[in-house]
Order: structure tokens, then sequence, then C-alpha cells
């Protein structure tokens, strides 16, 4: 049996985008016959080891740097110990994720210790934007050393939108090298295409849920799903509901970033729930009573969180960052704003607010497009190609 190894900084019980992605293109790869080892950073005292769904996780102790958002290993004990076993075992690949973090550093160096090939996925496609001017440089001269060194060494590239394709190429990544495999979603566990999921989440009424979150039955919900870190822009939604009547916002998730959010939206606090780290089942369940979802990145590869919502055919507002504009055409399969734009963020949830079928329209164009387009089955059978080849 082939058995590849996905070294990533964030992986379970974390939840987010690259998470949500690691651990379904992982599943999806056990039951196409692939055995699927992951090796992350312990960020939360997890066990050092654990078998979750099939894949072993080796978690190796690190430092928590910048606010939790950045990750280096402890190179202890514990950290030797999950080396002398991985190295005993035989992979086929390595796949690492996103050439900033070290994970992916360490990937990098176990391939070439151990002669095996490495298959890296780049989930951006950009050079860092950071307030701090010396985070920014020091940023920018590691993607001209280090991260150059990765896409040089990786023998596939694997880009999770176009925007990140043409950005890898501007790094030096050979064209033949470049796969285009964009993020995807498995849309058969989400409602309407799945009607004994519908079932099993409508057996909480949308009223009982709105009343045990004490939303009030004329509000429109609103929903943020992320991680909750300043450059995820949730500041500008807050920003742009003041004034908004009748409105509930949920903000799911969590991060070093969120006191600082709490303190911003004292006022608004009836208007606006933080809803914390929830299970992939919360989350259905929460969407499931969701008017308009919401996305204000100021930097993304190609959103999980949007596909979700577009798996309930919700209508979403994003910032146009990234490889979002791949998947809401604007005015067609959602709406596009500036980042950093609370303004123009208001103006179009009043647009929602006030026409229904401007809202259902865009929903269910959304959910037609990735029904379409972004089939994680399809998708990970080409990945195994990619990672089993020889």
């Amino acid at each position: 049996m082939n058995k590849i190894l996905i070294c990533t900084t964030y992986f379970y019980p974390h939840i987010g985008g690259l998470e949500n992605y690691v651990l379904s293109t992982s599943q999806e790869l056990i039951t196409q016959g692939i055995k699927v080892d992951v090796m992350t950073f312990n960020l939360d005292k997890s066990p050092t080891f654990e078998n979750y769904k099939g894949m072993n996780i080796y978690r190796i102790p690190c430092y928590n740097l910048l606010s939790g958002v950045y990750a280096l290993p402890k190179l202890n004990k514990t950290t030797k110990n999950i080396f002398k076993i991985l190295k005993q075992e035989k992979y086929s690949a390595i796949n690492t994720q996103t050439r900033f973090f070290t994970s992916t550093i360490l990937g990098l160096f176990f391939s070439w210790q151990q002669k095996i090939h490495l298959i890296h996925t780049e989930h951006g496609n950009s050079y860092v934007s950071h307030p701090n001017k010396m985070i920014k440089t020091l940023a920018w001269l590691y993607d001209q050393t280090l991260g150059r060194i990765i896409f040089h060494a990786s023998t596939k590239v694997i880009c999770i939108s176009k925007a990140g394709c043409e950005f890898v190429k501007k790094m030096g990544a050979k064209e033949e090298k470049i796969i285009y495999l964009p993020n995807s979603i498995n849309i058969k566990e989400y409602p309407p295409a799945n009607k004994q999921n519908k079932e099993k989440i409508e057996k909480e009424t949308k009223k009982e849920l709105k009343e045990k979150l004490g939303i009030s039955k004329e509000s429109i919900t609103l929903a943020y799903i992320g991680r909750i870190i300043q450059a995820k822009g949730i500041q500008d939604l807050i920003e742009a509901i003041k004034g908004i009547d009748n409105v509930t916002l949920l903000i799911v998730g969590e991060g070093p970033y969120i006191n600082q959010l709490k303190e911003k939206s004292k006022t608004l606090l009836s208007n606006i729930k933080f809803l914390g780290k929830k299970e992939k089942e919360e989350i259905k369940k929460i969407l499931s009573i969701t008017d308009i979802f919401i996305n204000p990145s100021y930097s993304e590869g190609l959103p999980t969180s949007i596909l979700e919502a577009g798996c309930f055919k919700l209508p979403v507002i994003a910032t146009n960052v990234g490889g979002t504009s791949e998947i809401i055409i604007n005015n067609e399969t959602g709406m596009l704003v500036p980042p950093k734009n609370p303004l123009e963020i208001k103006n179009k949830l009043i647009t929602l607010i006030n026409s229904k079928k401007t809202r259902e329209k865009l929903g269910y164009n959304l959910f037609k497009k990735i029904e379409k387009e972004y089939d994680l089955k399809t998708n990970v059978n080409i990945l195994k190609q990619v990672l089993i080849a020889k």
C-alpha cells in the first residue's frame, strides 16, 4: 500500500480552512487506498501521537510565536523520537502545505535526507502583506531564499487557485512542475445535495437553533467562519454592521485577535455572537440558520468557508483577494468588495437584506458552480496520481 506523509503546521483539533483542506483530502485519499500520516505541531498540549479517522498524527513540540500565528519546533528528545519513528516508514511522497510554515521546512529536509519525492501544495498567491514593516521585509527575504528553494526542490507544485499558479511561476517554479488543483469540497455531505444529512440537521429546527443562540425571529443572520486574526478583516465586518437594524452576526472560530474584536464590538453585543471553535457538524447547523455569509479577509488562497457556505446555497459577500474571484463572480455567484473597506461591505449587505430574491439567486448560482467545478472526489483522484507517481 502506498503511504504518504503530510506536513502541516495546523491540524486537528484546530479548525480552519487549511485544516479542513488537509482533513478532507486525507479522508478521501484513504478511501482511495492511500495510507496517510500527518506531521504537525503541538500547539495546545494535545497528545504527541494520536490515531484520528484512520490517520497517524505526530505532533512536534513547538514555540508558539507572533501571538499564535507562527510556530517554531523545539529540537528536543520528543522531536527526535518522532523523526526516528518517521524514518522507519516507507513513504511514497511527502506533501508539504504552504511555503511559509516551518513544518514545510522540516518536510523539505526530511525529503532530502530520506530521498523521498516532495510534493508541495501552495495555498498562497502573493507576497506577505503585514502592517509591521520588519515582518514584511523578513517574509520577503524568506520568499527569495527558502521559498524559492521549496519550489525548486519539489517534484510537483500543486496550487489551489489559478492566482497561486501565476505566483509560483514568478517565484521560479518551472511551468511543467505546476498543477492547478483547486480547493474542493464533498458536496454530498451538505444539504441540499444530501437529503439524509438535511433531515439530520433539521431535527433541531431553525427556530430552536435561533432561540438557543438568542436570535430574534425578525433578525437577518450573518456569519463569518474562520481563524480569528487581524488579517481576516473581521474588524471591518463589525464596523460595517453598525447602524444596520435587525441583523445578528455570528463569529465562529478562535484566535489571538478575539479579545480586541470583543472590545471593538462592546456597543454591539446584542447584535454579535462570538461562538468560539465549533466542530464540523455544529458549523453545518450554524450555516443552516444563516442568511448571508461574509468573508472579509485581506489574503486568501481559495477559501473553504465560501465553498461550505455555497453548499447551503447562501449568498456570499467576500473581499476580492487571492483566488476568491475564481469562485465568486461578482453579481453572479456572490458579491465582491475591496479589502479593508467596511463601507462597501455595508452597502452590499443592505442590498442583500432588502432583496430576498437576489439572495436566493446568488446562493443558487454559487451552489451550481461548486457542484460543477469543485468536487472533492474528482480532484483528489488527480492528487492521488501525483502522489504515487514514480
